[in-house]
């Protein structure tokens, strides 16, 4: 009996081990493919999403709270001037089965295309165009 106590006891330790470092554990990867003279000028996070930015085309989002399930919202501007950008709201998080642009605006030329994304993978293009 004290056998399968100890046993019991083992696998309920390793499996809340592992449920806990299965909630929020979610890294995503983008890309801005703009016109030339586009970069990313503008760059933050809310809720529980952490904005990583690498470069002035590429950032990260992974969860700002590893032990909450909730989603946040990435904020990008793209721009080549204040008269010429677009603003996106990204929402993303843990069960998000993918990261979703909720809204964009543009002023000027520049245009959102969209999203592109390979299945499978946790990289993700934003497109832009004029």
């Amino acid at each position: 009996m004290k056998k399968f106590f100890f046993i019991t006891l083992l696998s309920s330790i390793a499996l809340n081990t592992y449920a806990n470092n299965l909630i929020c554990p979610f890294t995503d990867y983008f890309v801005i493919s703009a016109p030339d003279g586009y970069t990313i000028t503008s760059i933050s996070s809310a809720d529980n999403v952490e904005v990583e930015q690498k470069d002035s085309f590429n950032f990260m989002t992974h969860c700002k709270n590893a032990t909450s399930t909730k989603s946040g919202k990435v904020y990008v501007t793209i721009a080549s001037s204040h008269c010429d950008l677009c603003t996106l709201h990204i929402t993303d998080g843990p069960y998000e089965m993918n990261p979703t642009v909720t809204f964009s605006t543009c002023v000027g030329r520049l245009k959102f295309s969209g999203t592109d994304h390979v299945w499978g993978s946790y990289t993700y293009t934003l497109r832009f165009s004029h």
